[in-house]
């Protein structure tokens, strides 16, 4: 650990904040060009922005380590969209009357997205690959993102964190 009032300290606090704010502008770009409705914005954001915040803020803790990362987003996405097509397709059907009504359609697919982030975490506790900022997507995957391209972003940018924590695992200090 480097002290906190020595020179190096600063060099690599200016370089991993900057780094940081260059994943973060990029992953924002993508997601506006992508993105269609502002909760993909909130969550997938927020999301990939606590797991910046891990990676280049606290490199060497269990969740910042690149199978986690990998492995938790793609539990969470996977879990959501299981969950998600479950729910509609149980809204189209057997639950249709009960679906039919707006108060009801939304207490299904909260339910649906409370299910979905309890699996998420099951499955990440059976593989060993909890990471919190993940298991948030799980819920945002079921409530709106329906769509192919920003769940493939937000996947996309998760592994480019994990690989950048991986090439420059030496180099990437605890800044806080």
């Amino acid at each position: 650990m480097i002290a906190r009032y020595d020179r190096r300290y600063f060099i690599h606090f200016s370089l991993q904040t900057t780094c940081a704010v260059v994943f973060m502008f990029f992953t924002l770009f993508g997601l506006d060009h992508i993105g269609a409705t502002s909760l993909i914005w909130a969550a997938g954001a927020s999301s990939l922005a606590s797991s910046c915040f891990i990676v280049f803020g606290a490199p060497h803790t269990e969740s910042a380590k690149p199978y986690r990362i990998v492995m938790g987003y793609l539990i969470a996405i996977v879990c959501g969209h299981l969950i998600r097509m479950l729910a509609d397709a149980s809204c189209g059907g057997f639950l249709y009357f009960v679906c039919d009504n707006p108060i009801y359609q939304l207490h299904v697919i909260e339910a649906a997205a409370v299910i979905s982030m309890c699996f998420a975490f099951i499955f990440m506790a059976l593989f060993r690959c909890e990471h919190p900022p993940a298991a948030g997507l799980s819920i945002v995957m079921v409530l709106d993102i329906k769509y192919f391209k920003p769940m493939m972003l937000i996947f996309v940018a998760a592994v480019l964190l994990a690989l950048i924590r991986r090439f420059f695992d030496k180099a990437l200090v605890r800044l806080v």
